[in-house]
């Protein structure tokens, strides 16, 4: 009489996944920060020397935390940073709530991000997936990524209270502007309640062109413009299904 034995030898596991069809998105306000702050960084290591009022006021400026120097989409415009100062000076509570107003003070640049947005997907910029870039501890894939890119558009608007102040900001952010040759800004991303590393891109300028922007209303305060773009990493995580498909290698004696 023949008699067969099966041996179990290996079993091996894949994970099969679905879309859900949920995901979540990154948004831009990181990328708005770390434009401000490379901004900011390009006065860091200017100098100024002499006596007249602009240089003491540029000066001044200089000697500023980053922070205080360059602002982030706190105002849209030249009227409510003006309007954000005089509540500031009469000791009102500013209804912007912003918590660097208190030491605001001219001169200043702020940085404001259009929606003017362009998604490209182009060979410098090209759209891509990663497939089950979340896991659990066990392993199960918990979530595709989607990284693209965007163009985004930036209004760098400088004021101050002198003329001659403002021309020394517009030229050394102009020189700044020219001999830069770092132009990846580095920020986060949070998707599925994690921070992810994403990093964008400043388009060098082919010309560095100002706007005048001096309110017609107020004679003592000058204000120019910059328009700068940048190329942006932004990301989105899409929830999978995910269950274990197992394949069994055996092996039949017969006797």
């Amino acid at each position: 009489m023949n008699t067969t034995k099966v041996t179990d030898l290996s079993r091996t596991g894949e994970w099969v996944t679905e879309r859900t069809g949920k995901y979540q998105a990154t948004g831009l306000q990181e990328v708005d920060s770390a434009l401000a702050s490379r901004i900011s960084a390009m006065f860091t290591n200017a100098v100024s020397f002499g006596d007249r009022a602009s240089e003491s006021r540029f000066a001044s400026f200089l000697k500023r935390k980053p922070e205080d120097r360059v602002f982030s989409g706190k105002f849209d415009d030249v009227t409510q940073i003006l309007k954000g100062i005089a509540q500031e000076k009469a000791g009102q509570k500013s209804k912007f709530d912003d918590a660097h107003l208190n030491g605001l003070a001219l001169p200043v640049v702020n940085v404001s991000r259009t929606f003017d947005l362009s998604y490209e997907n182009v060979d410098e910029g090209k759209s891509y997936w990663e497939y089950n870039a979340w896991r659990d501890d066990a392993g199960m894939p918990l979530a595709d990524l989607l990284t693209q890119y965007v163009t985004l558009n930036y209004d760098v608007m400088l004021i101050a209270a002198e003329k001659e102040t403002l021309a020394l900001m517009c030229n050394t952010l102009a020189a700044a502007l020219f001999s830069l040759t770092e132009h990846t800004l580095i920020h986060s991303g949070y998707l599925f309640n994690s921070q992810i590393p994403m990093q964008s891109a400043v388009t060098t300028p082919k010309s560095v062109a100002f706007s005048d922007m001096t309110p017609l209303s107020n004679g003592r305060i000058f204000a120019a413009s910059l328009m700068l773009t940048v190329n942006a990493q932004v990301a989105s995580a899409w929830d999978l299904n995910a269950r274990k498909s197992i394949t069994r290698t055996d092996l039949a004696l017969r006797s």
